[in-house]
């Protein structure tokens, strides 16, 4: 049987601020799995950057575009972080030839648009916002509710555009969706530009890739509506995720096989607190040889501060590395603790086998 193979790609959010070794190993990974699996066609609905890209943000995105271009056509629709005109110019990179000297194209939008590519028709659509409705409402609530209203119209477009079509057909998008579990394990109920997965399914696409959510999730019982979530921890905030890129594998009638979640490799995050007690803070002791660490202490508010703490960690005889956590100002009656955080610190193999915190 005549297969084809997709592969999708989550928010990749590149900042050299943020965790470079550790995003450059994942996505390389991922590019790897894409590789081996012989994707017909990689997805990346959003996120490419996390603000305004700079040169070292550009040109790291363009080495991997120029390996992924190696090995099948990419398309990329712009997400919520992505400024607008930095995507655009992605459309325009060589790519590396494939085995057989071909050089697949990037395609880029930053609305809305359909390509018929690599056996597949693909409807691409960038995250809606409210610039639309806020220039004629001033409402918030209508400015949202146009918005929405907005969204369904180009997904009824889309429908029509997707109808007919002999082969699979996939529906890339960035944005929420009513009922997905963001990072920090809450349902995405409240956002004001929710989609909902009747919303996406009534498109009528063979299967519906999503960016945006963090964690990687498939939303309707026949799994055929996904989020990859991002190839990376972030932040501290997704530390109990685990990442993965996603390969779907499709009948050339473009009927949903198979829809595999591959691991991505990720350094250890954890995270401990420690309490202001009447003699001083509290030690806490944390056995973890390998990892990020985000250490914090809390006291409760009308507490005295008793200054700086410190973080060390130690190899079980000596104390190997100590760094000062300064004190942060207290947000006064409004909260019931405050507290004092370390910047991350980065543990390598036979640094430590012991954190503590004391004062």
């Amino acid at each position: 049987m005549t297969v084809l193979k997709l592969g999708h790609l989550g928010d990749p959010h590149i900042s050299q601020r943020i965790r470079p070794d550790e995003r450059k190993r994942a996505i390389n990974a991922a590019i790897d799995i894409f590789e081996a699996e012989k994707c017909d066609l990689i997805v990346i609905p959003g996120d490419v950057y996390e603000a305004s890209a700079s040169t070292a943000d550009e040109a790291e995105m363009a080495e991997y575009l120029i390996r992924m271009g190696g090995i099948a056509p990419v398309v990329i629709c712009r997400g919520n972080h992505d400024q607008a005109g930095q995507i655009t110019a992605l459309g325009r990179l060589r790519t590396a030839p494939d085995a057989l000297g071909h050089r697949h194209p990037v395609l880029v939008t930053e609305g809305a648009d359909v390509w018929d590519v690599a056996g597949f028709r693909v409807a691409a659509v960038s995250h809606f916002t409210k610039a639309h409705a806020a220039a004629q409402m001033t409402d918030m609530q209508e400015q949202d509710s146009a918005t929405v209203a907005h969204a369904r119209q180009v997904l009824a477009g889309h429908r029509r555009a997707l109808a007919w079509f002999a082969g699979p057909t996939l529906l890339i998008w960035h944005g929420d969706v009513a009922g997905a579990v963001a990072s920090n394990g809450e349902s995405r109920r409240d956002a004001a530009l929710l989609l909902t997965v009747a919303d996406l399914a009534g498109v009528g696409a063979s299967a519906v890739a999503l960016n945006h959510i963090h964690r990687g999730q498939t939303l309707d019982p026949d799994g055929r509506i996904w989020y990859a979530g991002s190839p990376y921890q972030k932040d501290f905030g997704e530390r109990a995720d685990r990442k993965s890129v996603v390969v779907a594998t499709f009948s050339a009638t473009g009927c949903l096989v198979e829809r595999g979640e591959y691991p991505l490799p990720q350094t250890p995050m954890y995270k401990f607190e420690a309490i202001l007690m009447p003699a001083g803070w509290q030690e806490v002791e944390h056995h973890h040889p390998i990892g990020e660490w985000r250490c914090s202490a809390t006291r409760p508010i009308g507490a005295a501060s008793t200054g700086p703490s410190v973080l060390r960690w130690s190899d079980g005889s000596r104390v190997r590395e100590s760094r000062a956590i300064p004190p942060r100002s207290l947000n006064g009656d409004r909260s019931t603790s405050a507290r004092h955080t370390a910047s991350k610190a980065r543990l390598s193999r036979g640094s430590g086998r012991r954190a503590f915190m004391t004062h």
